[in-house]
């Protein structure tokens, strides 16, 4: 992974049944990559932020998936400005059939997270 040079706002979307990019990380073919928590907490690392994980509301972002089947999670407290966030859908696959809020919900992340 490489520093950015100037602060970011990271939000990885990520399925916890993701058959693709495992959620947990994997090595395939003598190449290896984290799991999704590691990679946001890499990003964190990079931004210099407080690793305090905020937890966030729960989405509803898969259409398949009963109920409000996302965790949202936070570090927004980062010296440079930047922030990384993960939102886990929880039995999630590597294409969900997004709802009609997905859009929505994720203007209003950046919204809420402009460029610093």
């Amino acid at each position: 992974m490489h520093a950015q040079t100037e602060p970011v706002h990271v939000l990885q979307i990520h399925g916890t049944l993701d058959t693709v990019i495992l959620y947990d990380g994997d090595c395939y073919g003598g190449a290896c990559y984290p799991s999704a928590k590691e990679t946001v907490r890499q990003w964190a690392q990079l931004a210099e932020c407080e690793i305090d994980v905020e937890r966030g509301p729960n989405l509803d972002l898969d259409y398949w998936l009963p109920g409000n089947d996302t965790g949202t999670y936070s570090v927004e407290e980062c010296l440079d400005g930047g922030s990384a966030a993960l939102w886990m859908i929880r039995n999630g696959a590597h294409s969900p059939w997004l709802t009609e809020d997905f859009a929505e919900e994720v203007l209003a992340y950046f919204f809420a997270h402009p460029k610093p």
